[in-house]
């Protein structure tokens, strides 16, 4: 049972799993992190 580190991979290194247009996805759904998070803090009518 893998575990539920970021790396948690039955076998092989995490970059054996994923490639360039994976990392991107990644890197851009994170990026939207924080405003939605500033956002959902503001609460209704606030922002």
């Amino acid at each position: 049972m893998a575990n539920r580190a970021a790396n948690g991979h039955a076998a092989g290194a995490p970059f054996e799993h994923y490639g360039a247009l994976q990392s991107t996805d990644a890197i851009a759904h994170a990026s939207e992190i924080p405003d939605f998070v500033r956002a959902e803090m503001a609460g209704p009518g606030n922002g």
